[in-house]
């Protein structure tokens, strides 16, 4: 993993134990640092590493590697990718060589500082449970963030007419049954509507 005359730094081991993902500036790369991964033998020694390939990889730094297996994500900070200033944090889909194209994470999980290093604990989603590393609240050093990702309010509205004259039908019971069979039930208003 260590090579004279290059760093290599942020490493990250995934939750089988069996892969290092880390960043350096050793030669294979196209400048700056590049994201990597090497296998780990059974006695704690790493294998050849691999580059992660230029679909990850970008011309500036690539940094900070997460991987989550459960959701066959890898999350990394870069300077060379599409952005809202300084590092910003992306996802990409895949595992080795094979990468679908970063997608930048967006607000609030990037800002226009640098956002460098992620974690999650959930197995079910990225950002269930996660904290993120930001100088977003400072002037000089990262600090930790946490994030949750809550369910978006969905509301369904409607009316309900009768079949004659299409004349609101107050007082009716309206009941929608989700795929679990939950269940939600409200009445309509005077004017027939539901909410």
């Amino acid at each position: 993993v260590n090579v004279e005359g290059s760093n290599s730094q942020q490493p990250f081991v995934t939750a089988d134990g069996r892969f290092l993902f880390f960043s350096s500036d050793r030669s294979g790369g196209v400048g700056g640092c590049h994201l990597w991964m090497a296998p780990l033998q059974p006695d704690g020694s790493a294998g050849t590493p691999q580059h992660l390939g230029a679909a990850v990889n970008t011309k500036a730094d690539d940094q900070a590697p997460f991987y989550d297996a459960a959701t066959k994500t890898l999350v990394f900070a870069s300077k060379g990718l599409p952005g809202m200033g300084g590092f910003d944090l992306f996802t990409a889909h895949g595992w080795g060589g094979e990468w679908e194209a970063p997608q930048n994470m967006g607000y609030p999980v990037n800002s226009s500082r640098d956002d460098v290093y992620f974690y999650a604990r959930s197995a079910t989603s990225l950002l269930q449970e996660a904290w993120i590393s930001s100088d977003r609240g400072s002037n000089c050093c990262l600090e930790t963030y946490t994030i949750e990702k809550r369910s978006k309010y969905q509301r369904l509205t409607g009316q309900l007419l009768n079949c004659n004259g299409n004349l609101p039908l107050a007082g009716a019971a309206v009941r929608l049954t989700d795929d679990k069979g939950n269940q939600l039930q409200t009445t309509t208003d005077a004017a027939g509507r539901y909410q």
